[in-house]
């Protein structure tokens, strides 16, 4: 079954992680959402959508599923602890959804170069071998561009060069198996101390 449902088919057994499951199945929604053609407010209310919801995973996993159990609990703050003392490793937790999540909410800015080329033309409306790059990441005004390339990708810090769906994918794919993992430690805890 592809990992983006693997809400609705796994909830059973030992996964009590189910709260901040919820909010990756969202995350997951807008990511499928964030598309090439966005630009101006709609790119960045999509892009928020995206970090905040990546971001939010972590808070709604230590808010609402460690009171589900002692273990759950226990769990939760294990793992969290190992998160701290690995930094600056995971990148895709430190460098993406922790720092683009602070620049975004903090500053209202976003590490995103998202342009549109357009050729010029002379005054006779003869092509001119010159094009100008609009920066719709950080326009105002735009909705959305239909009939133009769209160039988007990270243009600074660890993820440089990369397109922002493949990063956040990756970071959502990182929640299920970091969610999977608290899940196992709280099983096992349940089970030596029963």
């Amino acid at each position: 079954m592809p990992e983006s449902h693997f809400f609705t088919a796994s909830l059973g057994g030992n996964q009590v992680t189910s709260a901040a499951r919820i909010v990756l199945q969202d995350a997951r929604y807008a990511i499928s959402r964030h598309h090439d053609k966005l630009a101006g407010e709609a790119f960045r209310v999509s892009w928020l959508s995206v970090i905040g919801l990546l971001r939010a995973v972590g808070h709604v996993l230590n808010k609402v599923d460690a009171n589900r159990s002692p273990s759950m609990g226990w769990a939760i703050r294990q793992k969290w602890s190992e998160l701290q003392q690995s930094r600056p490793e995971p990148l895709i937790f430190w460098e993406f959804i922790e720092a683009e999540r602070n620049s975004l909410f903090k500053v209202y800015e976003h590490s995103i170069l998202r342009s549109v080329s357009l050729a010029m033309h002379e005054e006779d409306g003869t092509p001119s071998p010159m094009t100008t790059n609009i920066d719709v990441g950080r326009s105002s005004g735009m909705v959305s561009i239909t009939s133009k390339a769209m160039t988007s990708f990270f243009d600074r810090g660890s993820f440089s060069g990369r397109r922002e769906v493949e990063v956040a994918s990756e970071a959502a794919s990182w929640w299920h198996a970091y969610l999977s993992a608290v899940d196992d430690l709280a099983a096992h805890r349940g089970e030596s101390s029963a």
